[in-house]
């Protein structure tokens, strides 16, 4: 997910990912700042987080850059339940 200069932009960023839309790339996630919701997903264990890919339900949703998953924190993503 880029803007126009490839990043979510300045200040508090939201990245909404969800299964069956695709491989994202987040380019400039700011852990502690930035929110990763996920559409279909109720806690983080029905999360895989694996090197820097994101997966739920098999499908790898989100490929961070720059961020390895193992650096993220439950306060670093949002749910919503499908």
């Amino acid at each position: 997910m880029t803007g126009d200069n490839f990043s979510g932009g300045q200040g508090r960023d939201t990245f909404i990912l969800a299964a069956g839309e695709g491989t994202d790339t987040i380019t400039d996630f700011e852990i502690g700042i930035d929110t990763l919701q996920i559409l279909g997903a109720t806690t983080l264990a029905d999360l895989t987080l694996s090197g820097n890919a994101i997966l739920f339900a098999g499908e790898i949703l989100a490929e961070l850059r720059g961020i390895e998953t193992s650096s993220l924190r439950a306060n670093d993503f949002s749910f919503i339940a499908a």
